[in-house]
């Protein structure tokens, strides 16, 4: 009788446990549509910031000085690229926390690729890319330590590239044409970039010479009208005179 006993508790032991670790790591409706709304309001924000020098340091051809001549470019050798991306997160509760799948960015920030609510510095999650030069659509996994750890939502930030053609002879009068802005949101190649502005100039140029017929043309159309306006006139002055003449001789 003893082992049918054991057998019975020991088959109420696990499916308490089932039970209870089931509960621990799932939601009901309400709490997942709490979670959810709770994780929408995470902001992913992002700045692009000019590096400059202090005063008296410059770039040489050996690297970077300071103002007493002293080498410093490991120091600043970021300046190099002239620029970096600062990514902002606000709004991450407490309870929440998020990953970044970008082996670059988890490289460029202390290979750290998990962030929670003591990351905060004022309110904002930082992280820094120095990247310009492809642009990314990053990916953020949210979780919560709530319901066994569950991811509920995937939120993406788009990050810039930079465009080598924008400030550029060639883009100097046509700088609103999204090929010629500072910063670009496509991975299009270099040849793809250069063949569009082309082909963007001559359609210009184009609609240009379109437009110099058409006046040219509306020039035309005025003087060939006064012209006709003006035979008309004399063929009406000769009418009148002959007709008055003839008139003359009748009487």
């Amino acid at each position: 009788m003893k082992k049918p006993i054991t057998y019975i508790l020991f088959l109420v032991f696990c499916f308490t446990f089932i039970i209870s670790t089931y509960k621990a790591d799932s939601c009901n409706y309400k709490e997942q549509a709490a979670l959810n709304k709770e994780a929408n309001n995470v902001k992913l924000n992002y700045e692009v910031i000019t590096l400059t020098l202090p005063d008296g340091y410059k770039f040489t051809e050996d690297g970077i000085v300071d103002s007493n001549g002293n080498d410093v470019t490991k120091e600043y050798f970021e300046y190099y690229n002239g620029k970096y991306i600062k990514i902002s997160v606000t709004n991450l509760p407490e309870n929440f926390y998020f990953k970044i799948d970008d082996a670059e960015i988890i490289k460029e920030n202390n290979n750290k690729d998990t962030y929670d609510y003591n990351d905060k510095k004022d309110g904002v999650i930082e992280l820094e890319t120095h990247n310009l030069e492809k642009y990314k659509n990053l990916k953020f996994s949210i979780y919560t330590n709530d319901c066994g750890g569950k991811r509920v939502l995937d939120k993406y930030l788009k990050l810039p590239r930079s465009n080598q053609f924008h400030g550029m002879a060639l883009c100097e009068d046509i700088k609103d044409y999204k090929y010629c802005q500072e910063y670009l949101f496509s991975n299009v190649s270099t040849e793809t970039i250069l063949k569009k502005i082309n082909q963007y100039r001559e359609s210009l140029e184009e609609k240009e010479t379109i437009k110099n017929d058409n006046k040219i043309n509306w020039q035309k159309v005025v003087i060939y009208a006064g012209i006709g306006v003006a035979i008309c006139g004399i063929v009406i002055l000769v009418t009148i005179v002959i007709i008055r003449k003839l008139r003359a001789k009748r009487i």
